[in-house]
């Protein structure tokens, strides 16, 4: 009895409250490797939006860390001249 009583105010909640709202939506894209397009749900689609912002942080990470390399061999080249400044100095004048 305490339940019927409880549900029929929750039931109208939902109803004229927007506290549960449906909506429909169309999910066409080109997924995978992009040539037809086709439809997906949404969970999919959450996993390929992750797969493809793991993918654009692993590349993004691999091009950083590639270009910090590059500036440490630069680096190392300019702390070992500094090390023999003198002689370097020599190989510059003759």
């Amino acid at each position: 009895n305490n339940a019927l009583f409880c549900s029929s105010p929750q039931n109208n909640l939902f109803k004229k409250t927007p506290l549960q709202t449906t909506f429909s939506g169309n999910f066409l894209a080109l997924m995978g490797s992009g040539t037809v397009p086709r439809r997906f749900t949404l969970r999919s689609a959450l996993d390929c939006f992750l797969d493809f912002r793991i993918e654009t942080i692993r590349r993004r990470s691999a091009f950083q860390l590639r270009r910090v390399k590059n500036r440490a061999h630069i680096v190392d080249g300019l702390l070992l001249a500094l090390n023999v400044i003198d002689e370097v100095i020599e190989i510059i004048r003759s």
